[in-house]
């Protein structure tokens, strides 16, 4: 909850928007994200993690807390920077209801309104340093309330590490934001501090990495938060390249569910949050991700020169009386088309096996 004095009157604008969690992949298990961090949205968690592909990807996300309409915009390698990643996080209403914390620490409306505006900037750093992925932050916050504006500046910075010899695969993030902040200055002269947050997170996969859970613990100077998900890979197509997910949390004492559509260069998510408190409001929220790269190609070869294909895909059939319309397995792949060509098409479409008679009593028909 953001305090804010201005000139002689104590407001509590009840907006939480600087310390929300935000991705809809990351809300729909509970914003336990801090040991994952994968995607654009990773700037709001560990920009220390490394990109997982070299294309640029944006995503957009829209939702409500409170009642108040927000937008975030994220980019992950930007202008092909495969080390920086951008955020934007917008938000602002007219004729909001004032409300004070009265004496049972509830809020409580005063009849008074005000106009708020909020717009955040994230950026993050990211390099490696032997065996750990580290990342520099940075957070410019611009605020508005009722005439008066404010602004603040704030450094971070966060760690990744992957355990190597762990019986299970197994992760762990922490980052530590706002170690170094100007604070919240406002035109009126008055000055809000900015807490620092440290967060540690580890996830691990299980069910032959269908299922992912993650877990993440926020300390600041005055309370202690927890953050649980996990998400499920229902099914997963790599020749179409889609896959669909379900996904499930805890946000501190909050219930979380989301799902998940992936579709080739587009992934579509959806979160759900069922707030604990009930003078707050169930929380629904969309995101849109789309990835700026070339298609891939799922046409077969069939012609390739000798020096590609020193091994006739042809040749090893004709004796059998079989033409395959694929290259065969142990074809050599021209660099061209990466591994993925081999995954996507090679081993889903597959070719005719060659079967040694001496290997089977009775006859088999291909």
């Amino acid at each position: 909850m953001i305090g804010l004095t201005l000139s002689t009157t104590l407001t509590w604008a009840a907006i939480e928007f600087n310390s929300q969690k935000f991705g809809v992949r990351a809300l729909g298990m509970g914003g336990a994200y801090t040991a994952i961090a994968q995607g654009p949205d990773a700037v709001f968690y560990n920009g220390a993690v490394r990109p997982q592909t070299e294309f640029t990807t944006l995503s957009i996300e829209s939702g409500a807390h409170l009642g108040v309409s927000f937008y975030t915009l994220a980019a992950e390698n930007p202008f092909s920077l495969s080390w920086l990643r951008l955020g934007l996080m917008s938000t602002g209403i007219d004729g909001f209801q004032e409300s004070v914390v009265n004496a049972n620490t509830q809020p409580e409306l005063t009849g008074n309104t005000f106009a708020y505006g909020l717009q955040s900037l994230y950026c993050s750093v990211q390099t490696s340093w032997m065996a750990l992925d580290i990342a520099l932050h940075g957070n410019v916050v611009l605020e508005t309330l009722n005439g008066a504006s404010s602004k603040s500046l704030s450094m971070g910075i966060s760690g990744f590490y992957v355990f190597q010899n762990s019986p299970v695969p197994l992760q762990m993030g922490v980052s530590f934001k706002n170690f170094l902040s100007t604070g919240q200055l406002w035109s009126t002269g008055h000055q809000d501090p900015i807490d620092p947050i440290l967060t540690t997170g580890i996830k691990t996969t299980l069910l032959e990495n269908k299922l992912t859970s993650a877990l993440d613990f926020e300390i600041d100077p005055h309370y202690i938060r927890y953050f649980w998900g996990t998400e499920y890979l229902l099914m997963a197509d790599p020749l179409q390249e889609t896959a669909y997910f379900i996904r499930g949390g805890v946000r501190n004492s909050d219930l979380t569910l989301g799902l998940g559509i992936q579709l080739a260069f587009i992934e579509l998510n959806y979160a759900y949050v069922q707030p604990h408190d009930s003078f707050e409001e169930v929380e629904h929220r969309l995101s849109v991700c789309w990835q700026f790269r070339p298609p891939r190609s799922r046409a077969p070869i069939l012609e390739a020169p000798s020096s590609v294909y020193p091994i006739s895909p042809v040749s090893e059939y004709e004796t059998e009386g079989l033409t395959p319309t694929v290259a065969t397995p142990n074809a050599t792949f021209p660099e061209i088309f990466p591994e993925q060509w081999k995954q996507d098409v090679i081993q889903p479409l597959g070719v005719p096996p060659k079967i040694d008679p001496n290997e089977f009593s009775t006859p088999h028909a291909l």
